[in-house]
Parts: structure tokens; C-alpha cells; sequence
């Protein structure tokens, strides 16, 4: 047998560990030196989101990349109107907009890819998910358990660093916040039906917590549209039967709105002071006591409500006696 390869073997396990010392001295040295930039509130990023660009003066600085900064206002509006990312990215195809790739692509000047006009809906959904359009920089938003694994974890909101007013603010940050609300509360576009439920992504079951899903279809009324518990829905048998009509939580939102607006036409003072105390009973019911608008308006508002109602169950026994 080679005397060379004996060698090589009885000293493999040596060498593997060398390597593997090395790579991760060297991972430490490279983890120092972007804590340390990440900690001073520089860039960790390699190329800035869509809609910047590097400052040719200096390229830790980001500057406004005007085509793309309205194309990224333009996605913020459309969140804002109700659309969601895929139908975003639908509609920037449709108007044939050049992708995050294709951008970048021409202002190389390279060649476009085979499909520029192609919006993923994974993209619209990061451009909206980026709070770096308000201004800021986010660091440490992701990290790594080891060098040997190449997966990113996300970090907790504790250990990241957050520096404000770091590149000019392409999104009003009430606007990201609104956003970002909205996203949390998803609506599930109820399919082969026309009509959209009001309170969608915005109720919850008493019983087991979960969401309740917009129930309509082509053979029912306004009247019958209703929500459901999800759970229930799945034939999971973890919830029981139970669900709520809209035109009757539409009833109750009036209602209260009429409420609240009453009290605050009444006395803006006791409205304060009832919204911010813990025990407004009594505040609310000497209010109601020695106003006597506010008990005119509440007769109005009741008289409104009754009306609603006997509308309703109008509809309901004419729609049960058809």
C-alpha cells in the first residue's frame, strides 16, 4: 500500500479538525465586525430594498430611486384601498411594470429577464413587510445558530436595532402601521360569490377562539350572509355549530356608533372622561339623566334601530314565506 496515502489517512481526522477550527474562527471574526457595524447603525444589507439606490458620493447612504420609490407608494395606496398581494401583482402585470428584477436589470444596462412584467406576489407582500421605507434601519433582523447551517432564523423584536431617520422616508410610517394592521388581519375573498363580508379577518369565536369565515353564495340573500366558526367549518368536531348573521352585527355596530355619538354630542367632557376612566356607569348614567338632548337623541337613534329592525325581519318572513 502507498506510503503517502497511510499518511494522509492517519492525519485526516487532525486536518478535519483544523478546518473546521478555522472556518469557525473565521465565522466569529465576520460576526464581530457586522455586530459591530450593526450596532453604529450602518447598513448590513448588500444592495438596498427596491425603490433606493446607493449614493454615488458615498455608498453606505441610500438615496430615493424615483421610478421605483412611486411604484412602491402605488403598492402602500392599493394595501391601504383593500387589495391584497396577489391581486397587486395582477394588476402591475396588467399594466406591464417592470419586475424588482427587471428594474435592476435596466438600470445595469443588462439584458431583461424572459419575463419583466411577471410580478410574484411573495415580492409584493416583502416590499410591503420592509420598514426601511419609512426612513429607518432595521439590523439584525435575522440570524444564523451555526456557520455550518445556512438557514436564517428571524430574531426577536428584542434583539434587533432599530435607527430612525437613516435615508430619506419613502412611506409615511402611520401609513406602514396601517399596513402592517391590515396584514395582520387577512381577509379570506370568499370564492364564486359577489359580495365581500364587512367583518372579514376581524371576528373571533367565544368558544375556541378561532376565526370566522365569511359564509355566502350565487343562491342567497344579503339577509343570509352570515360567519361561521372556522374550526367548526373543517369537521374537526373541536367546536359546535354556531353562527351570527351580518345584517345583525351590522344592527350592533349601529347601535353602539349611535351610542357613543350621542354621549359625545352631549357633553365632550363626560366623553373623555368616560373613555379614559375605569368605571364610566355612573358617570354615563348621570349624563343621560340631566341632558335632555342627548335623551332626544337617543329616542332618534332608538326609533332609527327599530326601524332597522323591523326591516330586516321583513325581509327574513318574506324571504321564508318564498
Amino acid at each position: 500500500m502507498n506510503t503517502a496515502f497511510l499518511l494522509f489517512a492517519l492525519h485526516l481526522p487532525e486536518r478535519r479538525m483544523f478546518n473546521d477550527f478555522y472556518a469557525r474562527d473565521t465565522s466569529k471574526k465576520i460576526r464581530a465586525v457586522m455586530r459591530a457595524k450593526g450596532n453604529a447603525g450602518e447598513h448590513l444589507c448588500t444592495n438596498p430594498p427596491y425603490g433606493y439606490m446607493k449614493d454615488p458620493a458615498d455608498k453606505k447612504k441610500w438615496m430615493v430611486d424615483e421610478e421605483a420609490a412611486e411604484i412602491v407608494k402605488r403598492i402602500f395606496d392599493l394595501c391601504i384601498a383593500g387589495k391584497g398581494p396577489m391581486q397587486i401583482a395582477k394588476l402591475l402585470t396588467a399594466e406591464h411594470i417592470l419586475t424588482v428584477k427587471a428594474h435592476y436589470a435596466q438600470r445595469a444596462g443588462k439584458p431583461l429577464p424572459e419575463k419583466p412584467y411577471h410580478w410574484d406576489p411573495k415580492s409584493v407582500a416583502g416590499i410591503l413587510e420592509r420598514p426601511e421605507y419609512t426612513g429607518c434601519t432595521m439590523n439584525f433582523k435575522t440570524y444564523s445558530k451555526s456557520h455550518k447551517l445556512k438557514k436564517r432564523l428571524y430574531n426577536v423584536p428584542e434583539n434587533q436595532r432599530i435607527f430612525p431617520n437613516t435615508q430619506p422616508a419613502i412611506i409615511d410610517e402611520q401609513v406602514f402601521v396601517r399596513v402592517q394592521e391590515l396584514r395582520e388581519n387577512k381577509r379570506r375573498p370568499a370564492k364564486q360569490a359577489e359580495r365581500q363580508g364587512l367583518f372579514s379577518g376581524l371576528l373571533y369565536c367565544a368558544d375556541c377562539g378561532n376565526k370566522l369565515h365569511f359564509a355566502t353564495g350565487k343562491n342567497m340573500t344579503p339577509q343570509q350572509d352570515c360567519y361561521r366558526c372556522s374550526r367548526y367549518k373543517s369537521n374537526t368536531g373541536d367546536c359546535t355549530m354556531h353562527f351570527i348573521r351580518e345584517e345583525t352585527l351590522k344592527l350592533f355596530v349601529l347601535q353602539r356608533i349611535f351610542d357613543v355619538t350621542a354621549l359625545f354630542f352631549d357633553d365632550a367632557m363626560a366623553f373623555e372622561e368616560s373613555s379614559t376612566s375605569k368605571k364610566p356607569k355612573k358617570r354615563l348614567r348621570n349624563a343621560s339623566v340631566k341632558s335632555p338632548k342627548r335623551k332626544n337623541a337617543l329616542l332618534n337613534l332608538t326609533a332609527f334601530s327599530s326601524a332597522s329592525m323591523r326591516m330586516t325581519s321583513a325581509g327574513r318572513s318574506a324571504m321564508n314565506g318564498s
